[in-house]
């Protein structure tokens, strides 16, 4: 999250546009700094403004990308959360699982037994009875992924 945004640099320009330096902070003490040209009469504190959500959007985006290929890679280990929650992440593997094939559903089925029957719940938007089926169906895909993993090539 942006935690800090200003503006380090207003530059006017021969032509009467602006040259525009944002500089956002997020909480985890990382600056992104966006350069831009600006129209002479542009409410360049508005576009900085603007610019947050969009920033705050994007990180969470990426770091969502980037669990789903681990995820997808690995099949195991904890989601970053430093934008997102476990929660959007685990939606999104939901929606990721709907369309992998081979492997990769192997891997996903893996890592979403590790979830607990609330998670699974809420995700799938299924009853308990149905965790227990789909618990027994994602063992069943993980399992086909280890013996395809332990296959030794002829």
């Amino acid at each position: 999250m942006i935690v800090s945004s200003k503006i380090i640099e207003d530059r006017a320009q021969r032509d009467g546009r602006r040259d525009v330096c944002e500089l956002h902070v997020d909480h985890l003490g990382v600056s992104h700094e966006f350069r831009y040209l600006a129209e002479s009469a542009a409410d360049v504190a508005a576009v900085m403004v603007g610019r947050v959500s969009q920033l705050n959007a994007q990180l969470a985006s990426h770091e969502i990308a980037h669990n789903l290929d681990s995820i997808e890679t690995r099949g195991e280990g904890s989601p970053a959360t430093e934008f997102t929650t476990v929660t959007q992440t685990i939606a999104e593997v939901r929606i990721r699982f709907q369309q992998a094939h081979g492997l990769a559903a192997c891997r996903i089925a893996k890592w979403l037994l590790g979830r607990t029957d609330a998670q699974l719940r809420a995700a799938f938007g299924i009853n308990l009875p149905q965790v227990v089926s789909l618990r027994s169906r994602l063992q069943a895909k993980a399992n086909a992924g280890d013996t395809a993993a332990n296959q030794e090539g002829e």
